[in-house]
């Protein structure tokens, strides 16, 4: 629920042009899903969530002209979609 909240403000910042608040709130809401990722591996919708918001992460960067670290989150992305993919072959959202 608090990702969820968090994330949901990201976007409002976001979209009033905070960028950094924005950046920030997706920071810990990256902190937060990474946890539940972790005490919780064989959920893979946790992981899914996690990848997600990498990218979010990803996206919001580019925004703030900040290219480097927007690729390195889009890699983060990909690379956790692809081992949910490995480990979760038979889960059809993923």
């Amino acid at each position: 629920f608090l990702s969820n909240h968090l994330g949901l403000s990201a976007d409002v910042l976001a979209a009033e042009g905070d960028l950094d608040g924005a950046i920030a709130l997706v920071r810990r809401v990256l902190e937060i899903q990474g946890g539940l990722a972790e005490e919780y591996p064989n959920r893979p919708e946790y992981r899914a969530v996690l990848a997600s918001s990498h990218l979010d992460l990803a996206k919001m960067l580019l925004s703030a002209n900040r290219p480097d670290e927007a690729e390195a989150e889009a890699i983060r992305s990909r690379d956790l979609d692809r081992a949910l993919l490995d480990r979760f072959p038979d889960a059809p959202s993923y």
